[in-house]
């Protein structure tokens, strides 16, 4: 019993980790083949210069040539060469097969992965709308928003404006606060709202119907981030916003932006 479950758990470890172990067995096949590969290069080399001095003695009759007779060497074709050195390199071409089939499995594994893990985020998100959805029917719109707003707060307050650095755009002198990216910028509403507008004219009038998050950010003049081409918006949930007006720990006002639809993963799929 003992040995079974540790079985178990040897099986379960490689399966968890099965697209780590594919890559590692992959990054050590690229290596033995490349070695393999040099260390059957000699014994190639002096095949070939065998098959080539056969050829030319069968050619033109003359074995050691010991009056140094030159000779026109006869050129191998391309068959006489593979015929004179695969054999050695027979251990580099195994391994070779093995790291593409390492390859190819790890990729299949994360291809797997990830459409569940997108189904399973699917699922989530289309949760927690109907949860937020059913929320706002409950206790009303007014409500939601100032828990919105309290939520927004919170978050400025555990990152205070002294202690960030503020980005400066050059297109408007109001302190915004962005609350994906936990950011500072300079800017106005009506940058924002120009911004947001453009980002849903591409995605009404583009050919491929959405639009990463990042863009929004070059329209703000704003450097883009991490999870800029990873999240975004399309033709199903196009970018709505909201402003806020809150107090810095100053007491200065800053505008916070509030996402009606915030970007998603996957957002070229729909």
């Amino acid at each position: 019993m003992q040995i079974q479950r540790l079985l178990n758990l040897a099986a379960q470890s490689a399966s968890k980790n099965s697209t780590t172990i594919l890559s590692g067995a992959a990054v050590i096949g690229v290596i033995a083949t490349a070695a393999l590969a040099v260390k059957a290069t000699p014994k190639a080399c002096e095949s070939l210069a065998e098959a080539q001095e056969q050829k030319d003695f069968d050619f033109h009759g003359i074995a050691d040539n010991p009056e140094n007779v030159e000779i026109r060497h006869i050129r191998l074709a391309h068959i006489e060469v593979v015929k004179a050195t695969w054999k050695f390199y027979i251990p580099a071409g195994i391994v070779g097969c093995c790291t593409i089939a390492c390859i190819i499995g790890s990729n299949q594994i994360g291809l797997r992965r990830n459409a569940a893990m997108l189904g399973a985020y699917t699922l989530v998100d289309t949760a927690f709308r109907e949860y937020k959805e059913e929320v706002v029917k409950q206790i009303g719109e007014n409500k939601n928003n100032k828990i919105e707003e309290q939520v927004l707060q919170d978050r400025m307050e555990r990152n205070p404006i002294a202690s960030s650095q503020v980005i400066v755009t050059g297109d408007g002198e109001q302190d915004c606060y962005d609350p994906i990216t936990d950011r500072y910028f300079r800017s106005s509403v009506e940058r924002i709202r120009a911004s947001a507008n453009e980002i849903n004219r591409r995605i009404l009038s583009g050919g491929e119907m959405y639009v990463d998050h990042d863009q929004f950010y070059h329209l703000l003049g704003v450097p883009g981030c991490s999870a800029g081409e990873i999240l975004g918006w399309n033709i199903d949930n196009l970018l709505e916003l909201d402003f806020v007006g809150q107090l810095s720990e100053c007491d200065k006002p800053v505008i916070a932006i509030r996402y009606k639809r915030y970007p998603r993963e996957h957002y070229d799929k729909f």
